[in-house]
């Protein structure tokens, strides 16, 4: 639950900051499908990147798979963070 909560809020402030703000997508694959494909392809390709993470990580950790799921919340957790700055900073000027 907190892995999928993490990923729909990492969409949502992505996804805010590049409609509402007009902020930059860093990462190059998905700034070309938002540029290409606007926020359905970007979804689209939030979903594909959800679904292989979650099996990368079962098949490389096996009976570990919570503990790199946890892993994967962290990094969530930090690019959650990063937007969130990124919105606060465009949204005081």
């Amino acid at each position: 639950i907190v892995f999928a909560l993490l990923n729909l809020l990492d969409w949502i402030t992505t996804h805010y900051g590049l409609t509402k703000l007009g902020m930059t997508e860093l990462n190059p694959i998905a700034r070309r499908i938002f540029e290409r494909w606007g926020t359905v392809g970007l979804y689209t390709w939030k979903q594909v990147g959800v679904g292989l993470i979650a099996f990368i990580a079962y098949l490389t950790t096996g009976a570990d798979f919570e503990s790199a799921l946890w892993l994967y919340n962290a990094v969530f957790a930090l690019v959650i963070a990063w937007n969130s700055f990124q919105i606060y900073r465009a949204t005081r000027r």
